[in-house]
């Protein structure tokens, strides 16, 4: 084998290990739902307009 075969390999096999490793990340942190955080949804409410609040609301 060539010095330009066994590069070729080698990038083949970082990129399949890279592809796995990310495959594996999503499948470990897809389809969650997201944290529950009393606190974030007050924080957001407060810091919201009451124009904007009550526009809101109506519709």
């Amino acid at each position: 084998m060539s010095i330009a075969e066994l590069g070729v390999i080698a990038a083949s096999a970082l990129a399949a290990g890279g592809g796995l490793a990310f495959i594996y990340h999503v499948v470990r942190t897809g389809g969650r739902d997201r944290p529950k955080d009393p606190e974030g949804v007050r924080r957001l409410v407060r810091s919201t307009t009451s124009e904007r609040t009550g526009r809101v609301a109506a519709e």
